[in-house]
């Protein structure tokens, strides 16, 4: 009960300060501090925020609701959440968007980049002005060699919708991943990739 009453005394003291240094909270109560987060002026979190340790955000940011961040940092203007999970190791630039359930581990993503819905970006370095469309997914995990390995997505490149990229693959500078293509090699600069398997239609089968 005594550490219980000590954690609420210092997360109080926490927002209070935090607050005075010109960041915005909605519902100040409900957002949870580590003893070494760093927050510019200017920033701006939702409720039902959680700050693990290692968090540093830059000025004008917004941290959205419900999102969890650790062994993070926010550049200026950059938009997180809501529902985001920022694991250890990310960078997110100036001006990017993470939007819903999206997760990131050792990530460098670069400045005007775009990631909206439900992607896994982990192990993985990408430029600026990319786009990565929803539901696209990083495979890092090789499983009978117990090694993971890394992706590159060069500037201005576009991932298509409910694409995986299978590490270790470089994605160049403004190609285009077509949605739904499941990508084993790397794309060169402006190329397009896409897989485009058979389409059978079978009329009347629900009528047997």
């Amino acid at each position: 009960a005594q550490l219980a009453q000590a954690e609420e005394v210092f997360q109080n003291r926490t927002r209070a300060y935090w607050m005075a240094q010109g960041v915005g909270m909605v519902a100040p109560q409900t957002v949870w501090f580590s003893h070494d987060t760093v927050l510019a002026s200017g920033v701006e979190i939702e409720p039902n925020v959680v700050f693990k340790p290692g968090v540093k955000v830059a000025e004008n940011a917004t941290i959205k609701a419900f999102s969890h961040l650790e062994g993070s940092t926010i550049g200026e203007g950059a938009v997180i959440g809501p529902f985001a999970r920022l694991r250890g190791g990310t960078y997110i630039g100036e001006n990017a968007e993470i939007g819903s359930f999206v997760v990131t581990k050792k990530a460098h993503i670069g400045k005007n980049t775009k990631a909206k819905q439900l992607n896994c970006l982990v192990d993985c370095t990408i430029g600026e002005s990319v786009n990565i469309g929803g539901g696209a997914m990083i495979a890092n995990y090789h499983h009978f060699r117990k090694e993971k390995a890394e992706t590159h997505i060069k500037d201005g490149a576009s991932i298509g919708s409910s694409s995986t990229l299978v590490a270790p693959v470089t994605i160049g500078e403004k190609a285009f991943v077509a949605a739904g293509t499941v990508v084993r090699q790397s794309v060169e600069d402006g190329s397009l990739i896409v897989a485009k398997p058979e389409i059978v239609i079978k009329p009347n089968y629900g009528n047997k």
